[in-house]
């Protein structure tokens, strides 16, 4: 009897011990939420305009899938950036890259208004200003001139009511700052909540398991040093291949905007919501994979390894970065004839 109790409580100490030990090694949500608090922000806590001027972002809607906005008439603001594929289009991508269209890899437009630099090397502080850009520019709608423009929308009757209800009482309300103005409170608009603000704010099953375990490990290897914010990045340039050079030198990143030689390789971090659904990764479009991705910038930027499965772990933690897409919002308007 003395040898069973003996081997009894053996027993109840090993199970004591190994629910310790479970207990010690199971992620802890407040702990995770504690380290990410101090840089990281709800989406919806800086000024969420979805509720702004209605009919200005119906307009918005509107010009974003209308075609007639570049300069061949052939492409909308929606093939670059498909508010159904996450505001991206890798295939798209890939075939302006081949006819040498493009050189860079295509950004999401979701969560836009929360990013404090625009443009793979950052040359754009404000929305408005990327907008404004990505109309004119060789490089995406190729609209060599506003006015001109600006006379293509006032030939098409459908337009003026559109212009008229969005800014009333204006005596011209087809103008060029009227269709940027609509714009870019659409895409403002565009915003995709995902587990990580339910995370953040509170609730301690929006994450899984692996995902707190890949959260930790996202601050342990110091990668919340730049992709901070509510955009997980977005908010600074940093030079890339800062630990050991980048293997892709030909584009030389803000160099090209500023020629000043501390510049070269300089680029915008990126921001990493909804990544797990925007492949390719890069300014060069040179990963495919997501861990990869993680293993290559540590690499490059930190100059630390990080195995295959940290690499996983990581990714785990990224896809509780992917948000809703709006379905009903970014249906595909009748454009105005």
């Amino acid at each position: 009897m003395k040898g069973l109790a003996v081997v009894a409580l053996l027993g109840l100490f090993a199970f004591n011990a190994m629910d310790a030990r479970d207990e010690a090694d199971s992620p802890d949500p407040e702990r995770l939420r504690n380290l990410l608090n101090p840089y990281f922000k709800v989406i919806g806590q800086e000024g969420d305009v979805s509720e702004k001027s209605g009919a200005r972002i119906d307009l918005g809607r509107v010009l974003f899938h209308d075609k007639r906005l570049s300069g061949s008439s052939e492409i909308s603001c929606n093939d670059c950036h498909d508010l159904t594929k996450y505001g991206t289009n890798g295939v798209h991508y890939e075939k302006l890259l081949k006819e040498k269209k493009i050189t860079r890899d295509v950004p999401s437009i979701y969560n836009k208004g929360y990013l404090k630099l625009f443009d793979w090397d950052g040359a754009h502080v404000t929305l408005e200003s990327k907008t404004a850009e990505a109309i004119q520019s060789e490089h995406e709608m190729n609209m060599p001139d506003e006015d001109l423009l600006i006379k293509r929308l006032k030939s098409i009757p459908g337009y003026q009511p559109l212009f008229e209800k969005a800014f009333p009482g204006k005596e011209d309300p087809i103008r060029f700052d009227t269709l940027l103005e609509a714009l870019v409170l659409f895409e403002k608009a565009l915003v995709t909540p995902a587990p990580i603000d339910r995370f953040i704010a509170g609730d301690d099953k929006a994450l899984s398991a692996e995902q707190l375990t890949g959260g930790f490990l996202f601050d342990q290897k110091y990668c919340s040093t730049c992709h901070t914010g509510t955009m997980f990045g977005g908010q600074m340039l940093q030079k890339l291949g800062a630990a050991n050079s980048w293997p892709n030198q030909e584009d030389v990143g803000y160099f090209n905007k500023t020629r000043n030689p501390d510049h070269k390789m300089v680029f915008r971090v990126s921001a990493l919501r909804n990544v797990e659904k925007t492949a390719p990764y890069f300014h060069d479009a040179s990963s495919t994979r997501l861990w990869g991705a993680v293993r290559k910038i540590s690499w490059h930027e930190l100059g630390q390894f990080i195995s295959i499965q940290e690499a996983l772990n990581i990714q785990a933690f990224l896809e509780a970065l992917t948000g809703e897409i709006p379905k009903e919002f970014i249906k595909k308007p009748t454009l105005p004839e």
